[in-house]
């Protein structure tokens, strides 16, 4: 796979987790959860943020500077 189709790939992913995320918390800040789901609702809904937080620290962390350091320097080697 190209690396300009993983980027793209790589974005939609992150886009649709911390949408997700939004909406999910716009959803249970609107409608009532019934008593014998708050558990399921509580751990699904604590995973999910937890994804998009680890989203959120990729793109603006210092990982995504290391990976577009990593791309600068094979670029530089293939010259």
């Amino acid at each position: 796979m190209g690396e300009g189709i993983k980027e793209v790939y790589m974005y939609l992913l992150g886009a649709f987790v911390v949408g997700f995320s939004v909406s999910a918390v716009i959803m249970l800040i609107t409608h009532p959860v019934p008593s014998d789901n708050r558990d399921i609702v509580n751990v699904s809904l604590g995973t999910l943020l937890g994804m998009a937080v680890s989203v959120v620290g990729y793109f603006f962390g210092s990982s995504k500077s290391s990976a577009d350091k990593t791309n600068i320097m094979n670029n530089q080697n293939k010259s």
